[in-house]
């Protein structure tokens, strides 16, 4: 299992959709009220709201959200705890 097969299946776990990485990922940032926007527009609000944060870049909104998972890195994510 890759490390982003690892955070797919944590995504899958919480929402309880078997479908793409993306369409798991976007079901995800709806049933946190996340409703529009493109993909890494959601994402950045997604990963704001998790942190109760305000970041505009989503490179490091994404470091600081893996950091705060115990990982170096965004790619690092084996999981994630949602």
């Amino acid at each position: 299992m890759t490390n982003s097969e690892g955070v797919h299946a944590a995504v899958r776990v919480a929402t309880g959709t078997t479908l793409d990485y993306n369409g798991d990922w976007h079901a995800l940032f709806t049933l946190n009220s996340i409703t529009a926007g493109t993909f890494n527009e959601r994402l950045l609000r997604w990963i704001n709201f998790k942190l109760s944060a305000n970041y505009n870049n989503l490179p490091q909104a994404m470091q600081v959200y893996a950091v705060s998972q115990g990982f170096n890195n965004w790619s690092s994510m084996t999981t994630i705890v949602l």
